[in-house]
Parts: C-alpha cells; sequence; structure tokens
C-alpha cells in the first residue's frame, strides 16, 4: 500500500501547499548541518537515519488536550507514529503497531500514535477506537510541527528517538510491526545507536 501524500489532502489548497513544501525543503538542504536521509545497512525496509533535529522538545496535546513534549518519554525507547483518518494506509497499519505497543516492555519502550488531523485527538480518538488501539500512547499535532520539521511529505511515518532523546532515524511508509526482524531491530536499538 503506498503512502498517502499530505498534499492531496487540502484540496483547493494544493498548489500553495506545494510551493511552500518546496521553498521549505530548498531552505532546509540550504542550512548549515542539514543532512540527507540515508538508509541504514541491515535496517528493515524503509528505516532512514536523518540529520540531527530536535523533536524531543516539540509542543504536542496529549489525550486530555495538554500540552506533552516527546521528552517527557526520556529514559525509553520511543516510536512517534504519525498518522492521519484520511489516510488508509495509516488505518491498515494500526493494528499491527498496537499489538506491538502491547508485546514491548513498558518501562523500555513507548509507541505513541499521534494524530496529525487538523482536528486533534477530538477528530482521530473515535477512529482509535474503532480500530481498538488501546495500547498505544494517544498524542496529536493539530499544527503539524513534526512533519513540518523534517519536511515528511508522506504518512504514515515512524519516528525513532532514543532513551536519551536524540532522533535515530525515521520508518517512511507503512512497516509489518509483525515482522520479527523489525522488532529485533527495535530491540537491539537502544544499545547498537548510540
Amino acid at each position: 500500500m503506498s503512502p498517502c501524500n499530505k498534499e492531496r489532502t487540502r484540496g483547493g489548497r494544493r498548489h500553495a501547499c506545494r510551493v511552500v513544501v518546496a521553498a521549505l525543503l530548498a531552505l532546509a538542504a540550504a542550512s548549515p548541518g542539514a543532512r540527507a536521509a540515508t538508509p541504514v545497512d541491515g535496517a528493515p525496509k524503509g528505516f532512514e537515519r536523518i540529520g540531527a533535529k530536535d523533536v524531543a522538545h516539540v509542543a504536542l496535546r496529549d489525550q486530555a488536550g495538554g500540552a506533552v513534549e516527546p521528552a517527557t518519554l526520556h529514559g525509553r525507547l520511543v516510536l512517534l507514529n504519525l498518522w492521519a483518518t484520511w489516510c488508509p494506509p495509516c488505518m491498515a497499519e494500526m493494528p499491527a503497531l498496537d499489538r506491538l505497543a502491547a508485546d514491548l516492555p513498558a518501562g523500555s519502550f513507548a509507541v505513541v500514535a499521534v494524530a496529525e488531523d487538523d482536528g486533534g485527538l477530538e477528530q482521530a480518538g473515535p477512529t482509535l477506537d474503532k480500530l481498538q488501539a488501546e495500547h498505544v500512547i494517544r498524542w496529536a499535532d493539530p499544527h503539524q510541527r513534526l512533519t513540518r520539521k523534517l519536511a515528511i511529505r508522506e504518512l504514515p511515518a515512524t519516528l525513532i528517538l532514543l532513551p536519551d532523546g536524540r532522533l535515530a532515524g525515521v520508518f517512511r511508509g507503512t512497516v509489518d510491526w509483525d515482522d520479527p526482524a523489525v522488532r529485533r531491530f527495535l530491540m537491539d536499538l537502544p544499545s547498537g545507536a548510540r
């Protein structure tokens, strides 16, 4: 299943969105220290290292609507799955992501479903309920701060933060979270990615 292009969902703003995204990408590429995404040998398909970016302190919303940052999960390997209700591949991968969240040791891992919908969890929460996603932590990014900061143009995308808060990389597109190789990769990351 191919990923959802965020620009397709914005109706009449599609052209303006493309122009803004192109300008932001050009600025990001020209900025000092900008590095391109690079595939990682031995990593599952779709995983890339990306240039150093601080995403641990990006302001998001928790289930109660309060402000929250990924840094609050310091000490755990954090998977921030960026998804939206208008994205069929996002919905298709959510049950496997929820199984992963149930299977990983909670003290060492956190799996967070970050809704990129403009309406936040008020809009996305019922979809997670319908998908019976009971084990993922539910957050929202209604202003798309993460996708803008990392120039992510397609969903789903899953950011991997190391226990010290550093961004290890990103899975672009859907991932088979039930795949033993993917799970082994995640289990090895906290010690092997330093």
